[in-house]
């Protein structure tokens, strides 16, 4: 029996609705990792920044614009983050729905 990855998949058959939640999906995607790369680029000049071979060398000065730049990109990257992440009527993040109810009541079942 072949995996359903190896079967072909065709988006037209599809329901518009499905078709349009897959679209939106895959722009949340696309966004979450384009946001990944921009955290993982901070993150990278941030070490730069603090261990790298003229850390040391930096005058306090120059040592805190690098920071404050920092800063600044991470409150961006977190604003970002803010406009993705779906909410609730009432301003707090939304869990994901767990479709687990079924498994909650399903009993054991063991050979005699």
């Amino acid at each position: 029996m072949s995996a359903p990855a190896d079967l072909p998949f065709d988006l037209d058959s599809l329901p518009p609705a499905v078709r349009e939640a897959f679209a939106a999906m895959q722009a949340r995607v696309a966004g979450l990792e384009a946001q990944t790369e921009r955290q993982d680029y901070l993150i990278a000049e941030l070490r730069h920044a603090l261990y790298g071979k003229r850390s040391e060398h930096l005058p306090p000065d120059a040592r805190q614009l690098a920071f404050e730049d920092l800063e600044t990109a991470v409150a961006e990257a977190e604003a970002v983050r803010d406009a993705l992440v779906e909410r609730n009527a009432d301003g707090k993040p939304r869990r994901p729905t767990v479709h687990s109810y079924s498994m909650m009541h399903r009993t054991q079942r063991t050979a005699w």
